[in-house]
């Protein structure tokens, strides 16, 4: 049985250059306790992996729901501003009118007080 490159059980002790050490990575051969020794610390890495995956996953979830809440208390908000909004429209044109039939009136007694010279400057 073959292991990856990477994986190489050698005495730490040992000088000996980098071409050396992967010339006899990739030439040994490994034995089954050391395969099942490095299948085993491969799937506990992955496992911390997906742990953090997980967490990472029930994070973001946990921000959609905020961003969510977020939104309907904003269309909330919005509604309310939308509805004041149109109130003080409908004021602001009942003002308007009001205004305008006030003028009218101004414009009218001062033509009966002074006549149409009033308008020649």
């Amino acid at each position: 049985m073959k292991i990856p490159p990477y994986f190489c059980l050698m005495d730490k002790k040992e000088k000996i250059g980098f071409i050396e050490r992967t010339v006899l990575k990739l030439r040994r051969e490994y034995s089954k306790d050391e395969l099942v020794a490095h299948l085993n610390k491969q799937i506990s890495e992955k496992d911390v992996e997906i742990g953090k995956l997980k967490a990472f996953i029930t994070e973001l979830e946990a921000n959609i729901a905020n961003l969510e809440n977020l939104d309907k208390k904003e269309g909330k908000i919005l509604s309310k501003v939308d509805e004041r909004v149109i109130a003080l429209e409908k004021r602001n044109r009942k003002l308007s009118d009001k205004n305008k039939r006030l003028e009218n009136k101004v414009n009218s007694l001062l033509y009966k007080l002074y006549g149409p010279d009033m308008y020649k400057v």
